[in-house]
């Protein structure tokens, strides 16, 4: 487990923290800040891309969308899982091999990296094979 100020994360379940500083301190900002980076700036540009082509209920519709929505906020604000009262009514969601849920609420979230890869990835398929 590799704690990066209060978040948390884990890959392929191993930890990493030992690996990562024995390599090179700055590897620990890269690893972490990229794919975090990566799944917020997808997210937002695919949702500014609906918002201008009338296809927000589209995305809206996508499985992944509320949990996206909830893990963007998380990692772009507090990172400590805050809820809007309109996130509350779209919860349970679920991503494979994670899920967003009431008891999460206020938590540090314990992460694989794998997860926001992943979810980035959908991202992108769904900009690239999804919209006009």
């Amino acid at each position: 487990m590799l704690e990066y100020g209060r978040l948390t994360w884990k890959s392929s379940g191993r930890s990493v923290f030992a690996f990562y500083r024995a390599v090179h301190p700055a590897r620990i900002a890269i690893d972490l800040v990229l794919p975090g980076g990566l799944l917020k700036e997808s997210f937002r540009l695919t949702q500014a891309c609906c918002d201008r082509t009338d296809q927000t209920d589209k995305l809206k519709a996508q499985s992944w969308y509320s949990f996206a929505r909830i893990l963007v906020n998380y990692l772009s604000h507090s990172f400590r899982l805050e809820l809007r009262k309109s996130d509350r009514n779209q919860l349970p969601t679920t991503f494979p091999g994670y899920t967003l849920n009431l008891a999460t609420e206020g938590e540090v979230i314990e992460l694989p990296l794998e997860v926001l890869v992943c979810l980035a990835d959908e991202i992108t398929r769904f900009t690239a094979q999804g919209l006009r």
